[in-house]
């Protein structure tokens, strides 16, 4: 009886297996012709940042579309920075703004964040340029107020710092010594 089972089981380890390895039928086999591959139109075709074989070493993922002007401040805030987790830098979309600063979109924003690579570190740093018109203090008290450092499933950041200057509010949460560094290069080198 012990035999037949496992001769039944090993048929049906067999049949899943060939299943797997089904190879497509070519256009030639099934008598269709085969499409040549179009390349985007200019209008459609995406730009790619160039990446250096050495992208690992900066602590950052290759980069992402990326406002300029923001990445570049964003980039010196997290310059030096001692124990900053291997981070992912991109945009903030209006669909994303309330699930990092936790507030409703500010109109005319413009945002960037560094994020932790693996989401099991609690670490984000936001950077965001509002215009002049508004009111900084107000919007970053609410920011402030409303900011969650156990948005993370599994990990809590130890701590949340929200300042500004200007028309610029940075958000971090994150490790103490990890935030406050971050801080302090906002306070100094913007």
């Amino acid at each position: 009886m012990k035999k037949l089972i496992a001769l039944v089981l090993a048929l049906a380890l067999v049949c899943g297996l060939a299943a797997c390895g089904r190879v497509s039928p070519t256009p030639a086999q099934t008598g269709e012709t085969a499409q040549p591959e179009t390349e985007l139109p200019s209008s459609q075709a995406i730009d790619q940042p160039e990446v250096s074989d050495d992208w690992y070493l900066n602590n950052t993922y290759p980069p992402l579309p990326l406002d300029p002007e923001l990445g570049g401040m964003l980039d010196k805030i997290n310059a030096g920075v001692p124990d900053l987790p291997i981070c992912l830098n991109e945009d903030i979309t209006e669909e994303e703004f309330k699930s990092y600063f936790f507030i409703d979109p500010v109109i005319g924003f413009r945002a960037v964040k560094s994020m932790a690579g693996i989401s099991a570190i609690p670490h984000v740093a936001c950077l965001m340029q509002i215009p002049d018109t508004e009111d900084t203090a107000a919007i970053a008290a609410m920011i402030e107020e409303n900011a969650d450092p156990a948005k993370w499933i599994c990990a809590s950041a130890e701590k949340v710092v929200v300042e500004y200057k200007g028309n610029l509010i940075l958000l971090v949460m994150s490790f103490t010594d990890v935030a406050d560094a971050i801080a302090k290069n906002f306070r100094e080198k913007l």
